[in-house]
């Protein structure tokens, strides 16, 4: 079972990437044991929606929350020979 997550300012949150979910309300990002959810109309939804596309399914991904306004968050791939640290 996934666990809901947030992420405050200057937190990430890692996991092998599965796919996103949209709908009128939420964002969800879906990682292999956490779910990330956000306001559709966030800014940080509007940067994963762009940037975390199906080339990165089943690759590890950190999401850095920032509070720098041109870039709410990041995207990053984590080189991880062994999953199960996760």
């Amino acid at each position: 079972m996934k666990k809901n997550s947030s992420i405050g300012y200057w937190e990430e949150l890692v996991g092998i990437f599965e796919s996103i979910e949209i709908d009128d309300l939420t964002f969800r990002v879906n990682l292999h044991n956490h779910q990330l959810v956000l306001t559709s109309d966030s800014k940080e939804a509007r940067v994963l929606g762009a940037e975390l596309t199906s080339k990165f399914e089943g690759m590890r991904v950190g999401l850095l929350r920032t509070d720098l306004p041109e870039k709410p968050i990041l995207v990053r791939v984590i080189a991880c020979k062994d999953h199960a640290a996760e």
